[in-house]
């Protein structure tokens, strides 16, 4: 894919595209925003349009030469994404396989290029290592950090990055990406492709099932419910923003369960406030590691 293919995000393609026309590639770059926005496919499309073969395409890729598709295949050894492993983190293992890979010659792009994918999940012990490359980095050599969780990054490290904001998408761009998606989905999505793919999927839309039923289930009932819940944090979002629908209702403020009569005749808007606030408590304590069962059980109580 090449820049003109992306939709949306027209700003950080043309600084990126400008920067390519002038010469004027950096070393460090750091694109951040929600996630599921855009940023990973940006960032390897401007490795394809700076390695590019085909000089006449205005700082964008063929998409069509060796080098872009050996790009596009994850074929090209000086081509390099670093991901989280398994426990969700890069730790100092990762930072090892980036060290090895900087200290051989670029034998086969102009410019090798890193990504480190969710880099707010750097430990801090592979955190600081990497701040040490970063002070000096490699001839050829660019590195492109991606995050929707920017202020979880070292200042240290932010400071020498080229940073770029990816907004969120609009409706529209979302439709074009999701044809299939559904009006509550796309509400909800929050300009969002990968919320907007997940909500799609049938776990979610059995999760969004039994949040519906939550809403007017008495505490004993509720507890049965969420008894074999997997998702938790999923079905929290989804049942605060049916909270928010009845807020807006009772405001006379269009709802995003638009496919839903929603209503709840016992509570007023001071209660859906209250429950509102009751559903983010638990879901940043599940964050926080305080047992699910437990966060559940309360809500099951507290929601009225």
């Amino acid at each position: 894919m090449a820049f003109k293919d992306i939709i949306g995000q027209e700003v950080p393609k043309k600084r990126l595209q400008a920067q390519i026309l002038d010469n004027r590639i950096g070393t460090s770059y750091l694109f951040y925003g929600k996630e599921g926005v855009g940023k990973t496919l940006t960032a390897k499309t401007f490795a394809k349009a700076i390695n590019c073969e085909q000089k006449q395409n205005k700082g964008d890729a063929c998409d069509t030469c060796l080098t872009c598709k050996g790009i596009d295949g994850a074929h090209n050894p000086d081509f390099i994404s670093i991901l989280p492993n398994e426990k969700g983190n890069i730790g100092i293992d990762e930072l090892r396989k980036i060290k090895e890979s900087v200290s051989y010659r670029t034998n086969w792009l102009k410019f090798r290029t890193i990504i480190v994918k969710d880099a707010d999940t750097l430990t801090e012990e592979a955190a600081n290592a990497f701040l040490k490359i970063l002070e000096e980095v490699p001839k050829q050599t660019i590195f492109i950090l991606t995050t929707s969780k920017i202020d979880a990054i070292l200042s240290t490290i932010r400071s020498r990055c080229y940073q770029i904001e990816f907004r969120r998408l609009v409706e529209e761009e979302i439709k074009k990406l999701i044809p299939e998606i559904s009006d509550w989905a796309l509400q909800m999505a929050n300009g969002s492709v990968t919320r907007g793919l997940k909500l799609m999927s049938r776990s979610m839309q059995e999760i969004r099932n039994i949040a519906i039923q939550f809403l007017t289930s008495s505490p004993i009932n509720r507890i049965q419910m969420v008894a074999k819940l997997k998702e938790t944090e999923e079905f929290l979002l989804l049942l605060q923003e049916l909270y928010m629908d009845l807020t807006r209702k009772r405001c006379g403020i269009p709802i995003k369960n638009n496919d839903l009569s929603i209503n709840h005749r016992e509570i007023n808007i001071l209660d859906t406030l209250k429950a509102i606030t009751i559903c983010e408590k638990a879901y940043y304590a599940i964050s926080y590691n305080v047992p699910k069962e437990f966060m559940l059980h309360w809500i099951a109580k507290e929601l009225p």
